[in-house]
């Protein structure tokens, strides 16, 4: 879910069970003395880190283009979903936004 409000669109987001389910690994092989394996959680499908991508209009508009010619399917849906639900907003967000910190 991306939050307009505080202009931030996730790219990947980290799932909270596996990274639960990774702790338990590791304390069960720190017990049975084995050491853990190589760093894979880099190479797992979906893990990732959120941030902010977005700082002003130029910005939504950059990133709403990068989408448009997508072969998949999600960054299609993605790329409609901007430009209809979210371009429409962004000038009347940042405008209030501006008129706020006066």
């Amino acid at each position: 879910m991306s939050y307009v409000h505080n202009y931030y669109i996730p790219f990947q987001k980290k799932k909270v069970k596996e990274k639960h389910h990774r702790g338990k690994e590791e304390k069960r092989r720190k017990k049975r003395g084995k050491s853990p394996p190589p760093d894979s959680e880099s190479d797992e499908k979906g893990v990732g880190i959120w941030q902010v991508v977005c700082y002003t209009e130029q910005d939504w508009d950059k990133i709403t283009e990068s989408f448009r010619d997508s072969t998949s399917k999600n960054e299609r849906a993605l790329f409609h979903t901007l430009a209809e639900d979210f371009l429409p907003e962004i000038p009347r967000l940042f405008a209030e936004k501006e008129r706020l910190q006066r």
